[in-house]
C-alpha cells in the first residue's frame, strides 16, 4: 500500500508544472519551488525534476493541493 502512495504521489508532483496546472497548485506550491528550487533554470522540466527530488519536503499546502487536482482528474 505504501508503494501505491508513493507511486501516487509521485504521479501528482508530475502534474505540477504542467500548463494545464491549476492556479491553486501554482498558488499553493510557488514557495516550495521558490525554497528547494532556487538555483534551478526553469524550462526543459527541470523544475519538475526538482520538485520530484524534493517531494518529501513539500509543504502540507502544496501536496494537499495535488491531492485535489488527482481527486478531480479520477472523477473525469
Amino acid at each position: 500500500m505504501k508503494t501505491f502512495y508513493v507511486t501516487l504521489f509521485t504521479g501528482l508532483v508530475a502534474s505540477l508544472l504542467m500548463l494545464s496546472a491549476s492556479a491553486d497548485i501554482r498558488s499553493a506550491c510557488a514557495e516550495d519551488i521558490k525554497t528547494l528550487c532556487s538555483g534551478v533554470q526553469p524550462g526543459g522540466g527541470r523544475i519538475k525534476a526538482c520538485m520530484k527530488e524534493h517531494k518529501d519536503q513539500l509543504s502540507d499546502a502544496c501536496k494537499q493541493a495535488l491531492i485535489e487536482k488527482a481527486k478531480e482528474k479520477d472523477s473525469q
